[in-house]
């Protein structure tokens, strides 16, 4: 059962200094944290938009200012804002005090608040950082890998969906730059081009007794006969976006050839045609 703050419980109204005689014990462990007051207004609305729609564990009033919810509850606050910041140092401090608070002072000491439930509940329930989701998406990709091949005629499409949402996160990863992440070693740890040229051999190898017998008669062969091409078409034209990115970052634009080009010669088709595709990738061809 989600448990739910009351309303009340957060004053909109507070004043009260973010530490004071009435301040929890671990206050001072968070005090280190500032942030420009409409960075973590902004935040703070990311987190009540993007985030609790996804698990409503808890009542935050809406028009809350960010330092109110920091003086009421600092624990919670520091959560989410490790959950929201666009910054991975941050983050990585902001995780590392948290986990130091649930070390001293819920295992330890045994502390008891609705700031610390709430926060340890927001803490566990969303990846808290890109390393996170890398794990994550190394897991999934490798159900699929490992997916006997004779049981692919019944994945569901559901199952074919989290497979390509898994690729775009891996490809964004790859083409992410920001400061402390190393795209280069993601490439060498988990490379989406050769994950795409797995999974095309992977469904060329479904054996044939599983395969229509009047294939010629028939336009649409749906994802797992027309898969393997489109799987390596999606691996050029993602190559070629990279390609794109790097050279953007060398500033090399001017010898850069475009991802039409990288297409194989001999598969000539029409991404927005295929309404699968875009149902399984989300990439909006």
């Amino acid at each position: 059962m989600a448990l739910y703050a009351a309303p009340q419980t957060i004053d909109s109204t507070s004043t009260e200094p973010a530490i004071s005689e009435h301040s929890p014990p671990y206050a001072h462990r968070i005090s280190e944290f500032t942030l420009p007051e409409p960075v973590a207004d902004e935040q703070l609305r990311n987190f009540q938009v993007a985030f609790l729609p996804h698990f409503p564990l808890l009542h935050i009033p809406p028009g809350i200012r960010s330092v109110t919810l920091r003086q009421e509850k600092p624990f919670l606050w520091l959560t989410i804002m490790s959950l929201t910041t666009r910054s991975l140092t941050l983050q990585g401090k902001m995780g590392t005090a948290i986990r130091g608070i649930v070390r001293e002072y819920i295992l330890t000491d045994e502390e008891k608040s609705l700031d610390l439930l709430l926060g340890l509940l927001c803490f566990n329930s969303w990846i808290q950082n890109l390393e996170s989701i890398v794990v994550a998406v190394e897991r999934w990709l490798r159900f699929y890998t490992e997916y006997p091949v004779d049981e692919w005629m019944g994945i569901t499409t559901s199952g074919q969906s989290q497979f390509g949402h898994s690729i775009m996160i891996l490809f964004k990863l790859t083409v992410l730059r920001e400061p402390g992440w190393d795209a280069e070693y993601l490439r060498k740890r988990v490379n989406f081009m050769d994950v795409l040229e797995e999974m095309a051999k992977k469904l060329e190898s479904i054996p044939g007794e599983f395969r229509p017998s009047d294939l010629g008669n028939v336009e649409d062969h749906g994802m797992l006969l027309k898969g393997p091409e489109l799987l390596r078409s999606l691996r050029d034209v993602l190559s070629g976006e990279l390609m794109k990115a790097t050279a953007h970052e060398n500033g090399e634009m001017g010898d850069f050839v475009l991802y039409e080009s990288l297409l194989s010669s001999d598969i000539v088709m029409d991404f927005t045609q295929e309404g699968w595709l875009n149902d399984t990738f989300g990439t909006g061809f």
